[in-house]
């Protein structure tokens, strides 16, 4: 539908922020150009596995840790936040309060995690955004990529067989049981957007509020989500206090 040229799919289609050389480096690791995109979070677990962990946790009195955890100088954690780890996070982010970080997750420098949201073995690279009560789980945000509130990546199909990430006519095996999405450098999910699992958004792609992607969409596209209301006239009714048994 969305005109996927799947002879010619590159990591620069997606990422342009991984390579050591750009002045701007997004990721925490490099991505090498020839990498599997089926494949990105296995580099993530095995930098989480190689890391250096600090313990940061005397630092944030009103936010509970387990496990290894990493947080970056100047990054602000908010009260009542949760982080298991193995987690990373980098350098001048923000945790806003109520945020669940599940284990491992890698969250670059200059990172927005929203209130409420929920992260779960996630790459998320610098300078992205996660907002308000997000559900962002096994996905990839590319640098400066943006995560409306309410959104989710379903991350399981209902057989919980094995997710393959679809691209045009071309499969890449994840070897994963779970995996949501990749939202590439600079893409936007509107809010409330519901990603189906193994969907790939190529960079500077936008989708629209309350869209459900069944499959991969190419860079640098607007997906319009369109609907038809209707109105019809009704009477004054004035709404009880309580139900049939007298419960508020």
């Amino acid at each position: 539908m969305f005109g996927i040229n799947s002879d010619n799919i590159k990591i620069d289609d997606y990422f342009e922020h991984t390579y050591p050389e750009h002045p701007e480096q997004g990721c925490p690791f490099p991505i090498p150009k020839d990498a599997d995109l089926g494949k990105i979070l296995d580099l993530k677990d095995d930098y989480l596995e190689n890391f250096k962990y600090l313990d940061g946790s005397k630092d944030y009195p009103n936010v509970v840790m387990s496990g290894l955890v990493s947080v970056g100088k100047d990054t602000i954690i908010e009260p009542f936040v949760l982080i298991e780890g193995p987690v990373v996070i980098g350098d001048n982010c923000q945790i806003r309060a109520g945020a669940v970080i599940r284990p491992k997750t890698l969250i670059g420098d200059n990172v927005v995690i929203g209130h409420g949201a929920e992260i779960v073995n996630a790459l998320i690279m610098s300078k992205a955004k996660v907002q308000v009560n997000t559900i962002f789980e096994d996905s990839i945000a590319g640098f400066g990529a943006r995560v409306g509130s309410g959104a989710i990546t379903a991350n399981r199909r209902f057989d919980q067989g094995e997710i393959n990430l679809v691209i045009g006519n071309h499969t890449f095996k994840t070897g994963r049981d779970k995996f949501g999405c990749i939202l590439g450098d600079y893409s936007r999910l509107g809010a409330n957007v519901t990603t189906s699992p193994g969907i790939a958004i190529g960079k500077y792609s936008w989708i629209y509020p309350n869209a459900l992607l069944r499959e991969s969409i190419p860079k640098e596209t607007l997906v319009k989500l369109r609907q038809h209301i209707t109105t019809a006239h009704k009477g004054a009714n004035e709404l009880k206090d309580s139900d049939g048994h007298g419960k508020a």
